[in-house]
Order: structure tokens, then sequence, then C-alpha cells
């Protein structure tokens, strides 16, 4: 992995999956992603994706992976795709961080609309089968990037950069 993007290793062949600087998340269910800075969130079947990192990608003239979009583009282009989502915003957003729940994809995003001084921060969470939106709540001030945890009971605790926390979940 680089701030430019993640790979798939299997027997010492590397192939391109993701671009951007946001790391996918998994679990043996499904597999999280965005490609590229302000992508879409999508979610794929994470027995397609073992599938295609075990077959590889395609070889293009002179021997080279292709490189364009990564793995992810082939895969988009089959049924390995569950869902993709803008999160219904008209403005760009951009995901800081993505986890795998046992029920659905949670994401926090970032966005900044024209007649708001301040970026917004959003926590938001995903049905892992169908996309649909189980819970969006807005963050005041913003989030470490990477900075969070789920434990067993289900509880989100995010860090936020100003020292403070944040916990979302059953009870709470």
């Amino acid at each position: 992995a680089t701030k430019g993007s993640f790979d798939a290793y299997r027997e010492g062949r590397r192939t391109r999956f993701v671009f951007g600087g946001i790391p996918p998340a998994w679990d043996a269910e499904s597999f999280a992603f965005v490609n590229f800075k302000f992508g879409k969130l999508t979610c794929l079947d994470s027995a397609k994706v073992e599938k295609q990192i075990a077959e590889g990608m395609p070889r293009a003239k002179g021997g080279r992976d292709r490189a364009l979009g990564g793995l992810v583009a082939l895969l988009e282009q089959g049924d390995a795709v569950r869902w993709k989502t803008d999160l219904g915003s008209a403005n760009k957003f951009e995901v800081v961080s993505l986890l795998v729940c046992p029920n659905a994809v949670v994401a926090v995003t970032h966005s900044q609309s024209r007649n708001r001084a301040q970026a917004q921060w959003w926590l938001s969470a995903l049905d892992k089968k169908n996309g649909q939106q189980i819970l969006r709540q807005e963050n005041r001030g913003e989030p470490l990037p990477e900075g969070w945890l789920m434990d067993r009971e289900g509880r989100l605790v995010v860090a936020m950069l100003d020292g403070s926390h944040l916990c979302f979940g059953p009870g709470n």
C-alpha cells in the first residue's frame, strides 16, 4: 500500500487493486472501497473479489497488467458489485475512513458545499446487502483519519482530532 494505491499480492504476483489514499475494508462477505478521490462508495461480494485476485489481471500487450482503474474496474464489469452510492450528495464527498461491520459498511465522509464556510463531516452506515442507508449522523469537528474501532457489543467509537471521542451504537 502507498498513499496512491493498494495492491493485492498472490504467489509473488502483484495486482493493482484500487487507487487513492483510502484503504479498502472487508470481511468474509463484503469488500468495500472507494476508487480515486471523490469516487463512489462501492461494496463487492468478497468471494468474487478473492476469485479475481486468484485469477489475476488479464495481460495487456507487452505483458503488463492492465493498470487503468485497477482490479476493481475489472470486477465492476462483472457481477461482483452489490451496490454503489454517492450517499445522495449533490456535493462532492470524500470518504476518509471505511469499516465493514457484521451488518453494515460504515464510512466517515467529508463534504464542502459552496454555501457553507466550513466542511461537514458525516458518519454513514449502509446495509451490506443492498446499500440502504441505516444511519447518517453529522459530526461536529474533524475525525482522526482511521481513528475508530468497533467493540464486541457493536458500538462504534470515533476519535476526533481535538482529542474527544464519539460513540455510536446500541444503548447510545
